[in-house]
Formats: structure tokens, sequence, C-alpha cells
């Protein structure tokens, strides 16, 4: 059998020679491949890989913390058994520790103690903690032969049960090592859980599409269908790829993308995203994208990879962990020579070191903190917001300023028709001859205007049209000239039009050299700009607008929007400089920029916090960005910074409550009022407490749920 997983780390590490070597001594690998450019790894084995967990013990044995390994991100599941065998031999092995733990407690001891036979006891208590034990101790010696960094959590623990052997204290010997397994267990379930929760939120891929080749309906696997193949779509499939909608109508879901799951209707022309879950309708679509490199690919590829780039207090935790765990254990052997020393009383201070050893354990902090940055970009990514890391998280809670672009951010990016005005004509006969003319013209305000009007009539206009550039048209409408464009044409042609304000786009009308009204066209704000600049400033961020757009134009949408300030008639060069400056004159404040063309890139690239609108915005913006929003709604910004700020609160929590007790729990055992068996339930207890504590970050509820009719 064959796996594929991808290295992350220090670069410098990455070398042919230092991956291969710990990999080959594992007994179940036949060969190891290791391509130093793409940083993949190829593992061919006889049986059942260890799982990946495994696999990043034995990563960071050898090469560091900084190092880690993970699944293909193209691979076609990545979810891990909850409980797998390696979770069943665990929990047998502690059930059978447990038994003969309470068998010599119970039985052998009060049976044996005090007779000839007086080591049968112990010599079950031997066996009993070496079942449960003898894979951590292993692990010590490995570290040991490869000369690694020992002083770690399992160290810690088989100091303080050895010694507890040691002064005779058999039974609290054993029970800190079943309490730390039980700990261990519990680590994995809910790290097994937090995973295929983030797992499932995202990878919707499908895995075959069906299309038409050589005149026959075939089925392949969606990664060999080739861009301009057709994919025909039906009740309850999946998109495969990317492309436009040929032939058909229906409804999609859009879940997997956008964390909404109300219906979009698509039609022909429309544009069809992998990952959209076809609701009622048939559709067919031309392919414009390959699979691997299609939108839910793409998603799905950000997220694997958004653990690669730390937060701050990440980063600190592991570097805290790996000076924290020498100290203590040279604190505690402190703590037994000068108390031992000063009263006489060995015994009881190197139980009071051991008790000290075991509750200094950082296991709780190390995987608690980690793991609620995880569930933070999880959540994130469940609700249509991609987040490519911790360290974002951290800039989204900290960020004072906001820049974004206007047209395709906060407004629809397309002309609309948003008023129109009619002189001495039905209304009904103007807004039909002006549908009718502008359905043959090919300009964009042509298409905006029939698209806006929509009337569903057939054109069965023949007459001579003409297109005047830069002014509008003439055409030749049942026999009478009728005039549509701006003023200019209309003067040049000797139209008395009157004068109407407007900083929007005007299209006048005339007929037969009379005017008969106009139009106005603008880009229309998205519904939750309103929503979007509002919690904006609720979450103490500045909001300020850059347009190239006219200075008119702009002041009508912060006004309607409530924009204190904006920027006006910018080059892309402008916004970057405007944005620039800010950042040089304030160094310490972190700054966002968003946008979703491709003249918004450098501005995203160079923020402090790039946010990309995904859905309709260029490759290269998404590329560039830091935060991803799938369904180009502005407001979920501020969704963006609620989980940062929840996923922050965690980890805060988690820190406190963590380093509380422990310091608690040192203190009494140094007083001698904690048994061992309270101290490793205090260090194992709070690490399953705030491990679920973080994971269950998950389920909290960003924003409502809106209904949307189309």
């Amino acid at each position: 059998m064959e796996e594929i997983f991808v290295l992350r780390g220090a670069s410098e590490k990455l070398s042919k020679e230092n991956i291969e070597a710990p990999f080959l001594k594992l007994n179940n690998v036949k060969e190891v491949h290791f391509d130093e450019e793409t940083s993949h790894l190829t593992l061919v084995y006889t049986d059942k890989l260890i799982n990946i967990h495994k696999l990043n013990k034995l990563i960071k044995r050898s090469l560091g913390d900084d190092i880690s390994v993970e699944y293909l991100s193209s691979k076609e599941s990545k979810k891990e058994k909850v409980i797998g065998k390696e979770e069943i031999l665990l929990i047998s092995r502690i059930l059978i520790s447990l038994t003969i733990l309470l068998l010599s407690m119970f039985w052998l001891t009060p049976t044996y103690e005090n007779t000839n036979l007086y080591y049968i006891p112990i010599i079950t208590y031997v066996i009993g903690w070496f079942i449960v034990s003898y894979d951590v101790l292993w692990e010590i010696v490995e570290n040991i032969i490869h000369k690694e960094n020992f002083f770690d959590e399992s160290l810690l623990m088989s100091i303080a049960s050895i010694g507890a052997f040691a002064i005779q204290e058999y039974f609290e010997g054993c029970l800190v090592m079943i309490l730390s397994q039980v700990g261990e267990l519990f680590e994995h379930i809910s790290l097994h859980r937090s995973k295929n929760a983030i797992v499932d939120a995202t990878d919707l891929r499908p895995k075959t599409a069906t299309i038409l080749r050589n005149n026959k309906l075939i089925t392949l696997r969606a990664e060999d269908v080739k861009v301009g193949d057709v994919i025909y779509i039906k009740v309850g499939d999946t998109i495969a790829c990317d492309g436009e909608v040929i032939a058909g109508e229906g409804r999609v879901n859009t879940s997997s993308l956008t964390g909404e799951s109300y219906p979009i209707l698509l039609k022909e022309g429309s544009l069809a995203l992998s990952g959209y879950i076809l609701e009622s309708g048939e559709l067919r679509i031309k392919v414009n994208k390959a699979y691997e490199d299609s939108t839910i690919a793409k998603v799905i590829e950000l997220v694997s990879n958004s653990q690669e780039n730390k937060s701050k207090t990440e980063s600190f935790i592991t570097k805290f962990a790996k000076w924290y765990t020498p100290c203590v254990a040279f604190l505690a052997l402190f703590t037994l020579i000068v108390g031992g020393a000063a009263s006489g009383e060995w015994l009881k201070w190197t139980y009071n070191a051991l008790n000290f050893l075991v509750i200094s354990c950082p296991c709780a902090i190390v995987i608690s903190i980690p793991l609620a940055y995880f569930t933070g970009i999880g959540l994130a990514s469940k609700n249509g917001i991609i987040i490519k890391g911790g360290n974002y998280l951290d800039a989204l809670n900290s960020m004072e300023k906001l820049y974004f672009d206007k047209t395709g951010t906060i407004t629809q990016g397309k002309f609309s028709l948003v008023r129109y005005e009619v002189v001495g004509m039905e209304e009904k006969d103007f807004l039909e001859m002006v549908y009718r003319i502008e359905k043959r013209s090919n300009h964009p305000i042509g298409k905006a205007i029939v698209d806006s009007l929509d009337l569903k009539i057939d054109n069965d206009f023949k007459g001579r049209s003409e297109d005047i550039p830069g002014f509008g048209l003439k055409a030749n409408y049942k026999k009478n000239e009728v005039l549509i464009g701006s003023r200019k044409l209309m003067e040049k042609e000797g139209v008395n039009v009157p004068l109407v304000e407007s900083y929007s786009t005007l299209i006048y009308v005339a007929y037969n050299k009379e005017y008969k009204g106009y139009l106005v066209l603008d880009d229309k704000i998205k519904l939750d700009a309103y929503d979007f600049v509002k919690n904006l400033k609720n979450n103490y961020v500045k909001g300020i607008m850059l347009t190239g757009d006219l200075k008119g134009s702009a002041e009508r949408v912060a006004k309607e929007l409530g924009i204190a300030k904006y920027h006006a008639e910018l080059l892309p060069s402008d916004k970057l400089n405007i944005l620039e400056n800010d950042i040089k004159e304030n160094p310490k404040s972190v700054i966002g920029f968003m946008g979703d063309g491709v003249n918004d890139a450098p501005c995203i690239a160079r923020a402090n916090v790039g946010i990309a609108m995904g859905g309709l915005g260029s490759d290269v913006t998404v590329e560039n960005a830091d935060v991803v929003i799938m369904d180009d709604a502005p407001e979920r910004v501020n969704d963006a910074i609620k989980v940062a700020r929840a996923t922050r609160l965690r980890a805060m929590v988690d820190i406190s409550v963590a380093l509380l007790v422990k310091v608690t729990i040192m203190i009494l055992s140094l007083l001698s009022l904690v048994p061992m068996w309270v101290a490793v339930l205090a260090d194992s207890g709070l690490a399953v407490v705030l491990i679920i504590y973080s994971v269950l970050l998950i389920r909290k509820k960003i924003h409502k749920k809106k209904e949307i009719v189309l």
C-alpha cells in the first residue's frame, strides 16, 4: 500500500537524508521517498500505517517541534476514526492494568504482605504498571537514543511513577500511569473529533462526474475531467469542476462554500462553482477549470494549510513548553534536596517532589491552545470564511482600521437600472421600445438595461440601429428615429433635454427628436453592506473607503452607508500609497484592506490583514489574501472578527484555568495536602476538560441564517 503526505515547517530541515532516515526504522514501511521540491513524502508499507498522531511524534522526536506531517491535501479523505485500533488497544491495556491493580490491592496484598510470599503483590503491581506504560517508556528510550529533548510530560510521569514504587507506594505508582494514559486516550479522541468536524465542514468534493464523450454518457473520477468537457448534473449531484451553465436551469445549495444553505438559481450563462449541490432542475456545465484548480479544491487546500501559520500565542506556548518542562524537573529535585535536608524526612519530601512533577506537566496548555486556534479556523470555514492561519486570527483581533474598495466589495460590481422617468409616452411602450432596441446592443450599458428590465418578450425589432461610440445609439424603430444615449448625443442631434442632477450614469431617450424620458444606472449597494459598516463601528474598527470612482458617486455611497471617511478618483497606485503611508505612520497598529479585483491585489498583499471577496474575486487576489470571504458578503468580515475574538477568549481561558489549577495543586503538594492520584487527576483531567472546551468552539453560532427568495 502507498500513502502520500506533506511535510510543513523549517525548510532547512526538509532534506532527503533528514526525512527518510527515521521512517525507514518503522517495521511496516518498505520504501520511503521524499521530494524536496514539493515536500511530498511517499511511504510504501505492508499493512495499515500508524496514524498521523504517531507520525508527528516520530517527526517531533527526530526533527523538532517546528516540523509536522499531514495528509496530502488532494487526498479524497483525511478523516480519522475517532476510536481506531490504536485507541482500542490503549483502552484494553488500561482495563487490564486497572483489573490487576485492583486485584493486587484488595486480594493479593492483604493475603501475602505479612508472609514469605510478600513479593507476589509487588510483582503483580509491576506487571500491571508495565502493561499500561511500556509505550511511554519506549518513547523515552528512543528520545535518549536519538539524543532528542526528552524532558517532556512522558518523562515526568515516568519519574513520578517509578519514584512512587521506590518509596513503596505501589498503588499510586500504577495509578499515575493509568490516569496519564486515560488522559492520552481522551486527547486522541478529542483531536480526532475536532479534525473530523472541520473536514466535514469543508471536504465536500465530489468523487465522480458524468460527462458526454463520443456521444455516450460516461462516469469518470472528478480528477480526470478536462477543461472543455460538458458535465451533466441531476438533482442531488455535487458539481465537480467550475464552469459555465450552457443548458438547463436549477437551484443549487451553496453551503459548502458560503456557509449558507439557501438556494441560488443557476441558468444559461451562469457561473457554476464546484461544491454546489443541485437541489432542483437539471444542468449542463462546460468546464473551464480543471478539478485541482476548482474553487472547492482551493478552499480545502487553504484550510488544510492554515495551521502552517501559527499565532503568537501558539508559538509562545511551543517555546514555553521546551523550557518549562526541564525547569520544573530541576525545581522538583531542588525541593527534594532542600526539604529533605532541612527536615530529615526524605521519604515525605520525595513524595512531595513526585507530586510536584506530576502536576507540573504542561500538556493541558500545550494541547488545548493550538486546538482552540485550529477549531477557530474550522468554525470560520464552516461559515464561508477561509482564514489562512492562527496568526491572522490574532491580527483580526487587533485590527484597528479597515480600508475597503467600493466596486464589487460593498457594491454589486455591475450596472443596474435604479430609476427612470417617462415624459409624453405610455410607460409600457417606453420600456418595451428601449428593451427591444438595447437587446441588439453589445455595450455593457445596453446589457445592464436589458437585464434589469427582463421583460420576457420576443424581440421582433428588425429595424436598423447604429452604435455611436462615446455617445449612445441611433435606431429606426417602427419607422421612427429613436436616440438612446448621453446628453452629448442629444445636443449633437439637436434634442432639448432637461438638466438632471445625478452622480450616476444617466441615459436620455428621444423619439423623433422629442425628449421622452431618461434612465439612471448605477452600481447597487449590497444589502448587507449597511450591517457591515454599522457592525464594523461596533467592533471598534475604523472603516475607510478607497475607490477609483468619481467623487460624486463615492460621496453618495458613503453618505448612504454612514462611512465617515473616503478617498475617490484613485488609481491602484494611489490606494497603495495611502495604505503604505498609514502603515508607516502607525507601525504598531494592525491595518486591514478588503477588495475583490486584480487591482486590489497589491493592497491586500501589503496590509497587515488582507481580505479578499473570494466568490467574484480574481485568483491573484485570493492568493495574496490572508482571509477569503467565499460569498462576497462584506458583513462576513465582522463574522471573522467574532470568530477571532471567540478563539482568543478560549485560548486565554485555557491558559488562565490551567495555570491557576496547576499552581494551586503544586503548592498543596509541597505542603503534603494532596495525594499523588489527585495530582494526576488534576493534570490529565484538566487537559481533557480544556481540550473539550476548545473543541466546542466549532458549535458556536456566528450569524443568523437569512432566507433569500429569488
